[in-house]
């Protein structure tokens, strides 16, 4: 019954349960390093010696799931003077090798803890069938 309604087996509804199993592994026999998916500094602004505004864009991306690469775009007529905006920074954090790897750090465990969630509370309902039968 429970097995029935948890599927604990690869393709049931148990495959979180399955991948949480294999990071609780992986973590014993190698450390889990996650990688940097994509940075992007964007909305630079800066004054250039001819009192001109400029604008400067930088993207990156890393990790063994996407690759490497860089790119950058500077709009200026000359060397930079002041900064006038700092910009914002932006970047995913990955899973970079094993069961979970390229998927998104932080959401994919919220997603397992909300599987164990599940499975307890399934695993509870059972035990109080088996109780009220008895």
């Amino acid at each position: 019954m429970i097995v029935d309604s948890i599927q604990t087996y690869r393709g049931g509804r148990g495959d979180a349960l399955y991948a949480l199993h294999d990071l609780n592994i992986e973590d014993k026999h190698m450390l889990l390093l996650p990688t940097i998916n994509i940075t992007e500094v964007d909305g630079v602004e800066f004054v250039d010696a001819t009192g001109i505004i400029g604008k400067f864009q930088f993207k990156a991306w890393g990790g063994s799931f996407f690759g490497t690469g860089a790119h950058s775009r500077v709009e200026a007529a000359t060397d930079i003077v002041e900064i006038k905006n700092a910009g914002k920074a932006a970047f995913d954090v990955l899973f970079g090798q094993g069961a979970c790897c390229g998927k998104p750090l932080t959401p994919t465990l919220c997603e397992l803890s909300q599987h164990v969630v599940e499975t307890v509370d399934t695993v509870e309902k059972c035990l109080q069938m088996c109780v009220a039968t008895v």
